[in-house]
């Protein structure tokens, strides 16, 4: 009798257990097995979608007598190795608009008698080139020509090249860019480029040379045979720059430039030399005039200038104003062999003289003046 009942209980379960599967069956059930007629297409992404950028090469980018490797279509482009330079030729040039060319980190290596590394046709507009290094070319690393506006060069390391390491034209960005040891200027641009986190050492002219209109920031120059950083014409912002150890001036500019919070030593010349109607603030220049009698930490040649809370320390002229009609405030000058030269007929704060000071011993929480003045426009010897 048990047995029985088990066995009706067995099959009841069995039923009821079918009755799930065949109930989730309609709701869950596959598609059809027989596949489509036709091709059976790809399901993987072509290469122009995983790489969509153009390889520079020889198919790609074909060269002619005077270039190893030419970009003549719009695009973006990248290296698939480094490079090494033919003689009397360049090795990339760029004869269209609207190109991205990135090194990929590989390195454009010249010979003797090659020309740039990497040439931009005249009237070229909107080049970027950045990411590797162009080295030990005959004529000069990168250079964009004349009448082409507006790109940017990023993360260029230009090296050892015959004449200027980077040479760029109108509204372009420079940005952490290095030029060291090429024969002429490190990095030259024209008018309204922006040139930001950028170093140039022991170049054989200037490190960075500047038309009109830029504006350079956080950038470095040193050991260069000319000056640290040069002006042909007027109108530049330097913020937060660094000259030293240069052969000639640290800074050396025209007119209508601004100086702030620069530094500039133990250049041969003067720390900072401008011309006319510039603006000097809170700059620090240190032991300049090494290679001659004479150097000063600031010398400015015209008329207009604003001198103001400069530190110059260590010349044979602290600060040194050869014309009339220039406004010298908040200054203060120590250990230069003649402090103070200014021509007359300046405005000047008065200068105090605090060689002596005297001030006690301070300790504790408060202690008497000894500026010798409470004049806020005062300049200071000390």
């Amino acid at each position: 009798m048990n047995r029985s009942i088990l066995s009706i209980s067995a099959a009841r379960l069995l039923c009821a257990a079918f009755a799930s599967l065949v109930s989730c069956s309609t709701i869950l059930h596959a598609g059809p097995l027989s596949p489509p007629l036709g091709p059976v297409a790809s399901t993987s992404k072509p290469l122009s979608e995983i790489e969509p950028r153009i390889a520079v090469s020889a198919d790609n980018t074909p060269g002619d007598a005077g270039s190893s490797f030419i970009i003549s279509q719009p695009g973006s482009y990248y290296l698939v190795g480094n490079i090494t330079g033919v003689i009397s030729k360049n090795g990339i040039s760029i004869i269209t608009s609207n190109v991205t060319l990135d090194l990929n980190g590989f390195t454009l290596t010249g010979v003797p008698n090659s020309f740039r590394g990497i040439n931009v046709a005249n009237n070229i507009n909107n080049i970027v080139i950045k990411n590797g290094n162009v080295t030990a070319w005959g004529t000069g690393g990168i250079a964009t020509n004349g009448g082409g506006f507006s790109g940017a060069i990023e993360g260029i390391h230009a090296d050892a090249n015959t004449g200027n390491g980077i040479t760029v034209n109108n509204a372009m960005v420079v940005r952490n860019c290095s030029a060291t040891n090429n024969t002429g200027t490190g990095i030259d641009c024209y008018s309204a480029s922006a040139i930001v986190d950028c170093t140039a050492a022991k170049n054989g002219v200037h490190g960075i040379s500047v038309t009109a209109g830029a504006t350079i920031t956080n950038c470095s120059a040193t050991q260069n045979t000319s000056s640290g950083f040069n002006s042909t014409f007027n109108v530049n912002s330097f913020f937060n720059c660094a000259a030293n150890q240069n052969t000639g001036n640290g800074f050396s500019v025209g007119s209508y430039n601004s100086f702030i919070n620069c530094r500039a030593g133990e250049n041969g010349l003067d720390g900072i030399r401008a011309a006319s109607r510039n603006f000097i603030f809170a700059n620090t220049c240190t032991n300049n005039g090494t290679a001659v009698a004479g150097g000063a930490g600031i010398h400015t040649t015209g008329t207009n200038n604003r001198i103001e809370t400069n530190l110059c320390t260590g010349a044979d002229r602290g600060i040194d104003v050869d014309a009339a009609a220039s406004i010298i405030l908040r200054n203060t000058c120590a250990s230069n062999t003649l402090n103070w030269d200014i021509a007359a007929n300046n405005v000047v704060g008065p200068i105090l003289d605090r060689t002596t000071p005297a001030s006690a011993a301070i300790s504790g929480n408060s202690a008497p003046s000894s500026t010798g003045s409470s004049d806020p426009k005062a300049n200071f010897t000390f």
